[in-house]
């Protein structure tokens, strides 16, 4: 019995990329569905001074780096698109 949908959690890692890429195969073997979650990763830690910026200048900072982790998590979102291209039909 083949699964009909499969998940697999997406980072940038050679680990997540090879995950990413088992996933696909074994998602087009079986005619699976194939979801995958992309998460901030890990190596990417929010200061703790973040929930406590007062100041003009130090929420400006706050967000300018918040941009910076949103901004690089769709480049790799958009990566791993462009190598698991959608399967038609």
């Amino acid at each position: 019995m083949s699964p009909n949908t499969l998940v697999v959690f997406l980072d940038r890692a050679p680990a997540g990329i090879q995950r990413a890429r088992v996933a696909a195969q074994c998602a087009r073997r079986w005619g699976a569905h194939l979801i995958g979650v992309f998460e901030v990763f890990a190596d990417v830690e929010e200061p703790r001074y973040f929930g406590y910026a007062r100041g003009r200048e130090a929420m400006r900072h706050v967000l300018v780096r918040k941009r910076q982790i949103e901004d690089d998590a769709r480049c790799v979102a958009r990566n791993l698109q462009d190598e698991f291209p959608r399967a038609s039909g």
